[in-house]
């Protein structure tokens, strides 16, 4: 396993994932952006009012990838073009408002951003939900390369971070080249999970903590995670069945940018696995990665 994939071996955001690769620094923070992408927003339920399909997927890239409440995930600009023009057909008449709650640059041209959706039929009624996005800038324009809708039903047992208590308890995983232990427990009146991770490989180790809890502001369950070698970074995460699918986006100890797509399933009480998949440091894409993780057996008393 070379340096620069070492610290992808552990369960956090991009900014770790890459923590020992050469990142390339990124420019400066482009907020000058902000009102052509909110005009962007805006243009794209406007094609939806218009009832145009083809102005809807002039707006996605071609590769981009959506993924509904129900967790299937669409891929590539012509699917996602035939499911929104079925959605219009089925909703002929039907009106859109898009509203953008929290837009942040990872680079000038890489923005993520959690919003509000509000459709409301000609016959009055009104369906309101929550959506995370991705968009870049290509050819001067800002597409959608990502798009996640969010549910929107409260958890029955209080905070979200509920349905994660499983993580709780000591874990491990290695291969032939690198080791890495975690232990997870609630934090903060269990607002909180707070899990450290420990990655060694030959002489090299590298500790790890994230935090994860509600955001208040999006509803969604986040992550925050700072590493011993400076990187920090974030992700917003959201449940499909027995996986939570989290996008990231992290800051290396050098100041470069990483971003990356991670799916943790729970397999059984003992077991899960994490997949990481989409992951970029900079310019240079990483190849998609699965780690299998174990519960440790408890110490003999």
């Amino acid at each position: 396993m070379s340096r620069k994939l070492f610290a992808a071996t552990v369960f956090v955001v991009a900014g770790v994932a890459a923590s020992f690769a050469v990142g390339q620094r990124p420019a400066a923070p482009a907020n000058a952006e902000e009102p052509a992408l909110r005009q962007a927003v805006a243009a794209y339920a406007a094609a939806f009012n218009k009832g145009d399909a083809t102005g809807i997927a002039a707006h996605w890239a071609t590769d981009a990838e959506y993924t509904d409440e129900a967790g299937t995930v669409y891929k590539g600009r012509d699917v996602i073009a035939a499911l929104f023009r079925k959605a219009l057909a089925d909703q002929k008449g039907a009106t859109m408002t898009l509203t953008l709650n929290s837009l942040r640059f990872v680079r000038p041209d890489v923005a993520l951003g959690e919003g509000t959706s509000e459709v409301k039929s000609p016959t009055g009624a009104v369906d309101k939900g929550r959506f995370s996005a991705a968009w870049v800038k290509t050819d001067g324009k800002w597409m959608l390369t990502s798009a996640h809708d969010l549910p929107t039903e409260g958890d029955a047992g209080g905070s979200p971070v509920k349905e994660l208590e499983w993580l709780v308890g000591d874990w491990q995983t290695s291969d032939k080249d690198s080791t890495t232990t975690m232990t997870c427990h609630p934090i903060l009146g269990k607002s909180f999970l707070q899990q450290t991770f420990v990655v060694k490989q030959g002489n090299n180790e590298m500790s790890v903590i994230m935090l994860m809890g509600l955001d208040p502001l999006t509803g969604q369950i986040k992550s925050w995670t700072f590493d011993s070698a400076g990187g920090y970074g974030e992700a917003l995460w959201s449940r499909d069945g027995n996986q939570w699918i989290g996008y990231a986006v992290g800051v290396l100890p050098d100041g470069g940018d990483a971003t990356s797509t991670y799916v943790v399933k729970f397999t059984d009480e003992n077991n899960f696995s994490l997949h990481m998949r989409d992951r970029r440091v900079g310019d240079q894409p990483l190849a998609d990665a699965e780690i299998k993780y174990t519960r440790k057996a408890a110490a003999p008393r």
